[in-house]
């Protein structure tokens, strides 16, 4: 999916879940993004990255991995242009507690995350 929305022109990107499971996201909004439609890159408040899960059938549903009593520790989006640490959009159960699973501090992946971006 994510090759065919590239193909396409539109923003997207691979996001893994550390445990054991990846989808994409898209980049969706007013017709001034590239994303679903076109233009520039600007990072609009009113254009959002949205969820798609091809293997689950699923569009916009993030808590969906929590649903199924996943506890998340990492989730990393990775492509256009960037590496980003979005795993609070996807674990929805308490914060507190997907930090405690973690093995690194959030400053920790926070460095980890510059250190890729700069290095690429």
């Amino acid at each position: 999916m994510l090759q065919f929305a590239l193909a396409l022109g539109w923003r997207a990107r691979w996001v893994v879940d550390w445990t054991d499971h990846l989808w994409v996201e898209l980049r969706v909004g007013h017709s001034s993004d590239v994303g679903i439609g076109g233009g520039s890159r600007d990072e609009s408040s009113a254009s959002r990255w949205v969820h798609c899960d091809p293997c689950e059938g699923v569009v916009d549903v993030p808590q969906l991995y929590c649903s199924w009593g996943k506890n998340l520790t990492y989730v990393v989006a990775l492509g256009d242009g960037a590496i980003a640490d979005v795993t609070r959009t996807y674990a929805v159960d308490n914060w507190n507690a997907t930090l405690a699973r973690r093995k690194l501090t959030q400053s920790q992946v926070n460095r980890s995350i510059r250190w890729v971006q700069l290095t690429k």
